[in-house]
């Protein structure tokens, strides 16, 4: 009886073990992918529509694309700050996801993009 109830156990053991791999597993590549995708660098370019130097976005070709303390801001290789861009100012540049869904500027250069 004591084999019996010893078995039945492991096997209980076994089978709970054996689900929560999977489901270990899944959760593990789903997080992979959304870091992946945060880390994704997207090309932007476009006149800017709007300034808002308050929560600091810049909206380009009607995106709102968010300014973090890490991005780069340049003309003509010069570094500038945020409110130096004005509405209408061609801009190009490189953003990323956040873990939040936003769109962040990694860099913004000020002036068309030079053609290749």
């Amino acid at each position: 009886m004591k084999k019996a109830i010893r078995l039945g156990l492991l096997s209980a053991i076994t089978a709970v073990a054996v689900s929560i791999i999977p489901m270990s597993s899944a959760l593990a590549d789903q997080t992979l992918q959304q870091e992946e995708k945060q880390q994704k660098k997207q090309p932007f370019n476009g006149k800017v529509d709007a300034i808002d130097p308050t929560v600091q976005t810049l909206t380009v070709g009607g995106k709102v694309i968010y300014i973090s303390a890490k991005t780069q801001i340049s003309r003509g290789g010069q570094s500038i700050q945020l409110t130096d861009i004005k509405v209408g100012d061609d801009v190009h540049g490189q953003t990323q996801m956040t873990f939040d869904g936003k769109t962040e500027a990694l860099t913004v250069k000020v002036g068309a993009p030079e053609k290749k």
